[in-house]
């Protein structure tokens, strides 16, 4: 009877020690204090929990959202431009 290996024990390496920028800038040193911490201030780890990444694209599908994000920022600022040229116009002829 041949012996068939199934599964692996998983074993975490060590905590590294780093300095919470994003928050109050405290060091944290054990996976304890990194807990403690993210539900002091309310946050939740993700890590590569797919469910809250971006959803995928067909190819060609970020170039025209990027033009179309373009199209509407430039009528944006041609819409300003012509309200501050009005504007300039009223106020002139006062």
């Amino acid at each position: 009877m041949a012996l068939t290996i199934t599964a692996s024990y998983h074993i975490q390496p060590g905590f590294e020690p780093y300095r919470a920028v994003g928050i109050d800038g405290r060091i944290v040193s054990t996976r304890k204090q990194h807990r403690d911490m993210l539900k002091e201030f309310g946050k939740v780890e993700v890590g590569n929990d797919s469910s809250v990444a971006p959803p995928k694209m067909e190819p060609g599908e970020f170039e025209h959202l990027q033009a179309a994000k373009k199209r509407e920022i430039v009528a944006s600022f041609a819409e300003t431009d012509a309200l501050a040229h009005d504007l300039a116009k009223f106020t002139g002829e006062r």
